[in-house]
Formats: C-alpha cells, sequence, structure tokens
C-alpha cells in the first residue's frame, strides 16, 4: 500500500472532477463514502487507486504492482496542473466556470483504457455500451488489488486475441470489434 497527499488550492469537487472517468455500473470504479476507487492498468501492471477529499487536498491511497506509478500520477488524474490564474472561459463557458469553480480537467495517462471504454459505445444505447463494458470487465480484467472487490479494465493483451464472434457474444458488431482488436494489437504504440 502507498499513500500520498495530494494538496488542492482553491475549490475543488473530487467526484465532478473524475465523474468523466466512469459509466454506471462499471465493475473497474465505484465511489464509497465520498471516496473514489479505480483501477487501471500501469506501465507496471495493475494498481487500485482510493481518492478521498480531506481538509487540506485529497488523500491518494494505492494497491498492487502499479501502485507507485499510479499515486505519482495522481495529480494530474485530479486536475492539478490546471493553471486556474491564467484561465479566462470563453464567453460561452464563462458562465458554467463561474457555477463551476471545483471542477478540474484531469488526464489518465491510459489511452487504452479509454478506448476500450468507448469504442463500444459507438452506434448503441448508453445501456447496450455499459453493459458490454462490464462484461469485458469480467470476461478480459481480473480481480483488481486492494480491500475492495473490484475488477480491471479489460487486459489489453488479452483483448487483443478475442474473436469477433466473442465480440458479437457480448453486443458487437464486426467493425467495432475489428477496431478494438486492432488498437490492442497496436496497445504500446497507442500508449
Amino acid at each position: 500500500m502507498i499513500e500520498r497527499l495530494v494538496p488542492v488550492e482553491g475549490p475543488y469537487d473530487l467526484l465532478r472532477t473524475l465523474g468523466p472517468t466512469k459509466e454506471g455500473g462499471d465493475p473497474s470504479a465505484r465511489i464509497v463514502d465520498g471516496a473514489w476507487w479505480r483501477t487501471s492498468w500501469t506501465p507496471a501492471g495493475i494498481a487500485t487507486l482510493c481518492l478521498k477529499r480531506v481538509d487540506i487536498g485529497v488523500a491518494v491511497t494505492g494497491w498492487g504492482p502499479g501502485a507507485d506509478w499510479a499515486v505519482q500520477q495522481s495529480p494530474e488524474l485530479l486536475g492539478m496542473h490546471d493553471n486556474l490564474e491564467d484561465f479566462v472561459p470563453p464567453a460561452a463557458l464563462a458562465d458554467v466556470h463561474r457555477r463551476n469553480p471545483g471542477i478540474r480537467l484531469g488526464k489518465t495517462r491510459r489511452v487504452l483504457e479509454v478506448i476500450l471504454r468507448y469504442i463500444p459505445a459507438q452506434r448503441v444505447t448508453g445501456k447496450e455500451a455499459v453493459q458490454t463494458y462490464r462484461q469485458m470487465c469480467w470476461k478480459y480484467g481480473d480481480s483488481a488489488p486492494g480491500p475492495l472487490d473490484l475488477r480491471t479494465p479489460p487486459d489489453p493483451q488479452r483483448v487483443a486475441s478475442m474473436t469477433y464472434p466473442e465480440a458479437h457474444l457480448l453486443g458487437m458488431d464486426r467493425r467495432r470489434a475489428e477496431t478494438m482488436i486492432e488498437c490492442c494489437r497496436r496497445a504500446k504504440r497507442l500508449e
């Protein structure tokens, strides 16, 4: 287990900042008692993070072989590299920014995890996309390290060997399946 405190200056909304990284029913992420739990494949292996807002920042705890990498990268995930002093929103966003001062734009540095989440979501309903991603986590992911019962996102190496009939059983048409498989075959290059 690895721990770190990420200091926060100004207003900060952890749950709304990280909201775009989780879909409903996602077995690789969960919110428990205001803490954000998520798993991710890192260059060093799988990691589970628990991110919890505290008075002076965000307490970050990591488990698994990739925990050190994930904890070190957590300020970027939390959007702490946003320069709020120099940010002048365009007129169309000024009111939104004023009403939501605690939202930051974070980055995961895990391109393939985003691809594996959104390729199955093309040309289908949100409900179908969530169901496909959930099934992929159970079939092509693993149990995540840490105290919660989470699954990892789909393992790109395992998805790269998926056949079209397997993808079809998950609810994907041939074009989406082939695109996703090809992305996983080129995982190192994409990352």
